[in-house]
């Protein structure tokens, strides 16, 4: 098979890949669920998939960090 054979090929593959998605991303029956996607940053939040609590900085540890040449070798 020939490198250019080869090219057109995934060239051509890659185009209707690229349309099966955009035919699947604007079919109408779709439309509801990304109608509700859309919603989903203006919703409350008190839904099954709410975002989990903010982590406290009390809960957080570091470890410090030496200055360079100050340290245990």
């Amino acid at each position: 098979m020939d490198v250019n054979l080869m090219r057109i090929a995934i060239t051509v593959l890659s185009l209707f890949l690229f349309l099966g998605i955009v035919a699947w991303a604007w079919a109408r029956r779709r439309q509801p669920d990304f109608e509700a996607a859309a919603q989903l940053p203006f919703g409350d939040g008190g839904g099954d998939n709410a975002a989990p609590e903010a982590v406290t900085t009390e809960a957080v540890t570091t470890n410090a960090v030496t200055p360079a040449g100050g340290g245990q070798r």
